[in-house]
């Protein structure tokens, strides 16, 4: 971290969009830094950080972070718990010179979206996202449906 707050403390920066991942504490350490060196801080989170839903996810769904009962998980700084994490220190900021954004899907056809693979493993069902995977992926690197 050293060397970013001589970068930014070069000017007061327009935006910073940061897509990193970080620890909670890394992150504690930052934001600070990020929200006083910028007119408007973009954090990349995640739509991980909501709860299975049967339902569109909103703004106001309930979150992982909120619903989950699996306490070992919870004390976990896993990627989902994480980014939920982080985006509770900017809401409670006294700075409201920050956006957060959560994609959904990775956009490359050789990347592999895990989103309902690992909700549904967090549940312990393996079966109950987009049929029944293998666990393997075929040579153009997607998931086989071998129940099919």
């Amino acid at each position: 971290m050293s060397f970013l707050q001589p970068l930014l403390n070069q000017c007061k920066w327009d935006t910073i969009v940061d897509f990193m991942l970080y620890t909670t504490e890394e992150f504690k350490l930052r934001y600070d830094l990020y929200l006083n060196s910028t007119a408007q801080y973009v954090f990349l989170s995640s739509s991980r950080v909501y709860a299975e839903s049967k339902t569109p996810i909103k703004e106001e769904s309930p979150r992982l972070l909120d619903v989950c009962t699996d306490e070992a998980y919870i004390a976990t700084d896993e990627y989902a718990i994480a980014k939920a994490r982080q985006e509770y220190i900017l809401k409670k900021s006294e700075r409201r010179n920050w956006t957060v954004i959560r994609p959904y899907v990775t956009f490359s056809e050789i990347r592999l979206q895990l989103s309902p693979l690992e909700k549904c493993h967090r549940k312990g069902n393996r079966h109950q996202a987009q049929g029944s995977f293998d666990g393997k992926m075929d040579s153009r690197h997607r998931w086989r449906n071998l129940a099919s």
